[in-house]
């Protein structure tokens, strides 16, 4: 304010130097109360300007005057403050922050910007798997604790306390699950422990800088952060998978081997009826009365096998025919 001062006194000697050239010229001198007047006045305006101070929709001002932080709120409209004072703006709606663990099967080309340090962390499970995970963590700074925030922690809270917080808690609380139930049957309850431990550990830098447990509990507003990405390695994966074929094919195989067993225990039984049937024919029974029963009892079963499709509405028209003098049996498939 004091420099802003010296200009507007410059620029008033200024103008009254040129308005004593001009009046000069016609004999006349600029009048002292316009000579005294003028830099009084740019000074009070000065003075004035920088006593005022407005607050935008969406943040509160932290107001220093001489050095010392103002304990209370600004909300958003005009205020009056001690000239002089230095004020700092905060923003008070919901903030974000992204939180990205390094992907393990990443390659960096060369000449590729470093990872940002807020994104370096990494997740490992309890199995110890590593993996990569973006995540946003929402919050939102309570504008009655907004100075004090700033006069503990800074400005810059969000790279100093909560960024680390949340690569502490996203560490801790993956170290609790697998692999397989941090990225299938359990992520709404890593998001939960994430949380938990995001705000434990904020609570504890914040009641260690000077704030109170209640103060601690209500200068932050941390929202439940949300896992956009969550997988192992590809090698993991690939594993994994080959697993899951092989279980597939295992129980194919298994549910194969259980119809050939039970189609060879039919023929058995078929063969093993036909025998007893030849065996109680009488004696004189010749070869062709045995083919034309053997022919008898195979219609039969296809007779059977027929009136069971009609039954379930599989065909609608069967031509049913004999032995080998007759013609075959054709049916037509149900539309």
């Amino acid at each position: 304010m004091l420099l802003m001062i010296v200009y507007a006194l410059i620029a008033s000697a200024f103008v009254l130097y040129v308005a004593r050239r001009a009046l000069q010229k016609s004999g006349r001198a600029v009048p002292h109360k316009v000579v005294l007047g003028l830099p009084i006045a740019a000074a009070l305006a000065v003075i004035v300007a920088y006593s005022i101070m407005v607050v935008n929709a969406g943040t509160t001002q932290v107001v220093i005057t001489f050095g010392k932080v103002q304990e209370r709120r600004y909300d958003p409209g005009v205020h009056f403050i001690v000239p002089g004072s230095r004020h700092e703006p905060m923003a008070i709606t919901r903030q974000i922050f992204e939180l990205a663990a390094l992907d393990p099967d990443a390659v960096t080309a060369a000449g590729t910007a470093p990872v940002p340090e807020a994104q370096r962390t990494l997740a490992l499970s309890s199995d110890r798997i590593a993996m990569s995970a973006d995540l946003t963590f929402p919050y939102q700074l309570n504008a009655d604790w907004a100075w004090k925030v700033y006069t503990v922690i800074g400005p810059t809270y969000e790279a100093t306390l909560l960024i680390p917080a949340a690569r502490a808690a996203v560490r801790e609380a993956a170290a609790s699950f697998t692999w397989n139930d941090a990225v299938a049957t359990k992520r709404a309850d890593l998001e939960k422990q994430v949380h938990a431990v995001f705000s434990r550990l904020v609570r504890e830098n914040l009641t260690s800088s000077g704030f109170s447990v209640d103060e601690a509990a209500k200068a932050i507003v941390l929202m439940p952060p949300q896992i956009r990405r969550l997988a192992p390695p590809k090698v993991i994966l690939s594993a994994e998978s080959d697993r899951m074929a092989s279980e597939v094919n295992l129980q194919r195989q298994v549910v194969l081997n259980q119809i050939a067993e039970r189609e060879a225990e039919r023929r058995a039984n078929e063969g093993l009826g036909i025998r007893k049937l030849i065996e109680q024919l009488p004696k004189e029974f010749s070869p062709v009365q045995l083919k034309d029963l053997l022919y008898a009892l195979a219609d039969k079963q296809r007779a059977d096998s027929m009136l069971k499709a009609v039954e379930r509405d599989q065909v609608k028209v069967i031509v049913m025919g004999g032995n080998g003098a007759t013609s075959p049996a054709i049916t037509v498939p149900a539309q």
